[in-house]
């Protein structure tokens, strides 16, 4: 379904509909939305189907994010800051035999979260009664999650805004590039992953979705506080600002410019004001965390495996420092891109997000779905198989990492719980399955294929020119 849903969003459209762009959206407020005419009536089986599918398979999560999400809401319910127990937990982390790199890797989020699922929390605490927060302490075993993460209370208050999310996302799709566009995201196997079973990107990746659409639009004040919303969330809606910020300047459109930057700036500073040295914290995690995941820093790894000098100059220095300069070159030469060349919206989107990944020192599975919208509409623009290569390679080879990576069985925790497997079998490293070498040498492997296909990406989408 999904293969057909891209398949046919790919095809041309003929006449003034896909040729709307920037400019004519502006001179027909109406324009976007005329460019397909989407009937949430007739499509609710669809939308309903996709919320069906995340409730069936919400039981299976990451076993040490869905941790960390627990003990979110037993810190919220009980009316304790996460920023709190992060510094506590790093503290003792230091003290610790085998400690790990000065922080403690939990609640390593802007306020976001706090304010979005604070009250849903304490209705959880109201309706469970005492709850006790279940912490992987230093020197543990691998983490498997308590028995209270299966409570379906808190898997339906805390994943009932991700999958909400994620209609609206599939909406937001539609109207851009039709309804095959909007199954392709609502069914695409990544997002449905990441959605059900890990973490809560969907929302914020709604507010990008959003504010791409809104600038279509017309609407910069609102588009502003959408990224900036999604920044309070996350960090990475961040580099999406000089990207529009370019796109009003290029256009001569100073009002439009201080309305989006004014609502940006005022959204995040209200949000993240009581909570700045929390959120000073955790800029300092990011920053001196060691790099890895999908990007080349992953190689780092293998090395570790085949000598037996020591490396912890690779994880404090070379790879936060190796990091932090790629990324900064990487966004400035995309910027510089943007100023020279003209993009449309959309190319400018995908390049610019392919090139944070490609700067990043740590680009985790689930980032990944960041993309997944904006491929979808780069295929209903334009006939391409190349472009279809991309949508399904940025897909499949984030899963696979995950398999290998996480692994697979560490998302089959709940079968413990129930009584259907042993624990020991679901708990064991990759890596112990496998071989430490070869483990090391199949995630270097997935991570260069990765990197080689945003290295295309860029290539691509950095030489056309789109509508929207």
């Amino acid at each position: 379904m999904v293969r057909e849903a891209v398949k046919h969003a790919s095809r041309p459209r003929s006449g003034p509909r896909m040729r709307l762009g920037y400019e004519e959206a502006e001179s027909h407020p109406q324009g976007i939305s005329r460019i397909h005419q989407i009937s949430l009536s007739s499509l609710w089986p669809w939308l309903l189907l996709a919320v069906l599918i995340r409730y069936a398979l919400m039981w299976f999560n990451h076993p040490w994010d869905i941790t960390t999400f627990y003990n979110m809401f037993v810190n919220l319910s009980q009316g304790v800051s996460p920023y709190v127990e992060f510094d506590a937990l790093s503290r003792l982390s230091l003290t610790s035999t085998n400690h790990w790199v000065l922080y403690y890797e939990y609640f390593a989020y802007p306020p976001g979260l706090i304010y979005l699922y604070y009250v849903p929390a304490q209705v959880w605490g109201y309706l469970t009664g005492p709850v006790t927060a279940h912490w992987l302490l230093p020197g543990l075993p691998y983490v498997i999650p308590p028995t209270e993460v299966l409570n379906p209370v808190f898997q339906a208050l805390f994943k009932m805004p991700i999958f909400m999310a994620d209609v609206g996302i599939g909406v937001l799709v539609g109207k851009l590039g039709g309804r095959r566009a909007m199954l392709a995201y609502l069914f695409n196997p990544l997002v449905i992953l990441v959605s059900a079973s890990w973490t809560f990107e969907a929302i914020p990746l709604l507010c990008v979705v959003a504010a791409y659409f809104l600038v279509l639009r017309g609407r910069p004040a609102l588009a502003g506080l959408a990224l900036g919303f999604g920044t309070v969330l996350k960090i990475y809606p961040v580099v999406l600002v000089p990207l529009i910020a370019i796109e009003y300047l290029r256009r001569r459109h100073s009002k439009k410019l201080w309305q989006f930057m004014l609502s940006f700036v005022l959204m995040v500073t209200v949000a993240i004001a009581p909570w700045w040295e929390g959120v000073g914290n955790v800029l300092q995690f990011h920053a001196l965390r060691r790099g890895g995941g999908l990007t080349l820093h992953q190689i780092a790894y293998l090395y570790e495996t085949l000598t037996t000098e020591p490396v912890l100059w690779i994880q404090a220095v070379l790879s936060p420092g190796v990091g932090a300069i790629t990324l900064i070159l990487g966004l400035s030469l995309s910027y510089l891109w943007m100023l020279r060349k003209q993009p449309s919206m959309l190319n400018a989107f995908i390049v610019v997000i392919s090139v944070f990944f490609l700067g990043s020192k740590l680009v985790n599975e689930q980032f990944v779905v960041w993309l997944i919208p904006f491929l979808i509409l780069g295929a209903v623009v334009a006939k391409s198989r190349e472009r279809r290569r991309f949508y399904w390679l940025v897909t499949a080879v984030p899963v696979i990492f995950a398999a290998v990576n996480v692994p697979v069985t560490g998302f089959l925790y709940p079968l413990g719980h129930w009584g259907m497997v042993a624990f020991e079998s679901l708990s064991m490293p990759s890596e112990a399955m496998i071989g430490t070498t070869a483990h090391a040498m199949a995630l270097s492997a997935i991570a260069m294929v990765f990197v080689f296909t945003l290295i295309l990406i860029v290539r691509h989408y950095g030489r056309t020119v789109d509508a929207l």
